[in-house]
């Protein structure tokens, strides 16, 4: 304790404008690496996965290599990819193989018109005879299958389904597909056991598959009912 004697004195500090301002600038980066941070880790990691689809891309491709005794094996590989942000569990996976004789004896002109896409199509090819089956596979998972298995799918990997088979050599020009597939969330656990019909010529019908589209909240079906593409032989 001081003597009554000995004057006292009190410093007040105050900030000068530059200072006042600077604070409120290290306050202010403060909040933002907050909020950024909440935004990295916490919305784009949980919260806004947690609400998008899942999305699907199917590429397909056919290969064919000559064997012994007059026959050749074809290969189809159809290539699932995940492109979203969301692991995803697979339902089903359906391909259809149909071969393609044309005629030699001329030419026949056929007409399409789409009004609905605007589009006309005038074909002066060879003639073609009816698809002949080839091959029919349908592999069905969790979400659309009695089965327990479960086929995952993680973000931005892809997995490739070979089908092969054989045929005799020089019996078919070309090979058209067809094919279906059902997906959805992996974190979805919703399941729906799924029969496909057999369509007359023998194959499994598409038409079920993308019917099932939507059958329980979250299910994505896709596919073609048309042929994807014409592959030479």
């Amino acid at each position: 304790m001081l003597p009554a004697d000995v004057p006292e004195y009190r410093v007040h500090t105050k900030l000068s404008p530059v200072e006042h301002w600077r604070h409120v600038v290290e306050i202010a980066a403060l909040i933002a690496a907050a909020v950024w941070a909440f935004y990295v880790f916490i919305y784009q990691e949980r919260i806004k996965p947690a609400g998008e689809p899942p999305r699907l891309q199917v590429d397909t491709r056919v290969a064919h290599d000559v064997l012994e005794g007059g026959k050749e094996l074809v290969t189809i590989n159809v290539t699932l990819k995940n492109t979203g942000s969301t692991d995803i569990s697979m339902g089903a996976l359906l391909v259809n193989a149909y071969g393609m004789h044309y005629a030699n004896d001329g030419t026949r002109e056929s007409r399409e018109f789409h009004p609905a896409r605007g589009i006309t199509i005038i074909n002066r090819g060879l003639r073609s005879a009816a698809p002949v089956l080839l091959y029919s596979h349908l592999s069905q998972w969790q979400p659309l299958g009695v089965a327990r298995q479960t086929l995952r799918l993680p973000t931005a990997q892809e997995l490739t389904f070979e089908r092969p088979f054989v045929i005799e050599r020089r019996t078919y020009e070309t090979l058209r597909i067809t094919y279906g597939y059902c997906y959805q969330r992996l974190d979805n656990r919703t399941a729906t056991a799924l029969v496909p019909r057999r369509a007359r010529d023998g194959a499994f019908d598409v038409r079920d598959i993308l019917r099932a589209n939507g059958v329980h909240a979250g299910l994505r079906c896709g596919g073609t009912l048309s042929y994807n593409g014409e592959y030479a032989l």
